[in-house]
């Protein structure tokens, strides 16, 4: 009997330290996630302050990517708040769900901008091509270069619309979107629609696993904690990152078909380096899609494996990458020679800038 005991003593302790552990990590785990998470609003919020300030950068970004930063510092606000209430309250899970939306309808907002910019290029080499057509039946002679400067789209900064719309009332016209509010309204009932589906469809449960009811450990149930309940069951881990990586790729495919189809040939690519307006948005939004791959990529490791050490990482990454947005598109070369051509009194040929 005193065998038995002592046995069970042993496992009582061994039980208590694991917990003691489990705790100490999720509270070192919480410390972790709110200061880099806090560093990605306030990064966000001081880019969102700079296009205020800077109303050119501000319709030059187009309003996908100034409401793709509103998405992103709501999510991060949400995660904060998430992260510092209880788990059982009611906000804490509202949070929760509001912080996946909203991480979600960034991407898709990301995507929209990709979208805009692929269409623009589309149709400014359509733009282009008939122009350059105009003009060779109208004239008996003319050269390339002399028909050049007729053929670019330079907008001045008063056309250049949130939306980003392009004109020149001397040259061709080519608007990317026809509206702003329908597509918006789209990716964000989108993301709403299929985080609340996967919430009613897969309840929270204790772990990860696949079966709620077993092989929950330790270690699964602490980073669920860890991790402030963004994704609190198998089939909610499967619903968000399966749609989160379909709106990556989609928008990386469509950032490719963009460079190959402006660095494919030497004429498109002068072309694109013209646009100053085009090439500056282009390298935001493949800046975007870029780091929110990595950021993504090392998120879904976390929760697949359920590790704590990689999901902080992950909240590393998170606040790396909002810092490097805010310096690097804000003062990148592409920007800062768009503003520099904006405020010359007599603009003349844009220099390529990349």
């Amino acid at each position: 009997m005193s065998a038995v005991r002592l046995q069970t003593v042993c496992f009582n302790l061994t039980a208590l330290v694991n917990t003691s552990e489990s705790e100490v990590v999720a509270q070192e785990t919480y410390v972790i996630t709110k200061v880099c998470f806090a560093l990605c609003l306030f990064s966000t919020l001081i880019h969102l302050l700079l296009l205020v300030w800077l109303p050119h950068i501000r319709r030059m970004y187009g309003v996908f990517l100034v409401v793709g930063l509103h998405a992103s510092a709501t999510a991060h606000l949400a995660t904060l708040i998430a992260c510092s209430a209880d788990r059982e309250v009611w906000y804490s899970r509202v949070a929760s769900l509001t912080a996946s939306i909203a991480f979600l309808a960034g991407l898709g907002v990301n995507l929209l901008s990709a979208w805009s910019v692929c269409h623009l290029v589309s149709t400014w080499r359509v733009s282009r091509r008939d122009s350059l057509i105009k003009h060779l039946h109208n004239l008996n002679t003319a050269s390339i270069t002399s028909l050049r400067p007729n053929c670019l789209i330079d907008p001045a900064p008063s056309e250049v619309g949130l939306c980003g719309c392009f004109h020149d009332p001397t040259g061709p016209v080519a608007r990317p979107v026809t509206g702003c509010a329908l597509p918006l309204i789209v990716v964000l009932l989108l993301s709403t629609v299929v985080m609340l589906a996967g919430s009613v469809c897969f309840p929270a449960s204790p772990g990860l696993s696949k079966d709620a009811g077993q092989n929950i450990t330790a270690t699964t149930t602490t980073f669920v904690i860890a991790s402030c309940g963004l994704i609190n069951s198998h089939g909610q881990f499967l619903v968000f990152f399966i749609f989160l990586f379909l709106l990556l790729a989609v928008q990386l495919a469509l950032l490719m078909a963009v460079s190959k189809r402006c660095l494919g040939a030497p004429e498109d690519r002068v072309q694109l380096h013209q646009e100053r307006d085009v090439t500056a948005r282009y390298c935001i939004t493949l800046k975007l899609a870029i780091t929110h791959t990595i950021v993504w990529s090392s998120g879904v490791v976390a929760v697949y494996r359920a590790s704590v050490a990689v999901w902080n990482m992950f909240t590393l990454f998170s606040s790396l990458q909002a810092i490097y947005i805010t310096i690097n598109c804000t003062f990148s070369r592409p920007v800062f020679d768009l503003v520099h051509w904006w405020h010359e009194d007599e603009p003349g040929k844009p220099e390529e800038s990349l």
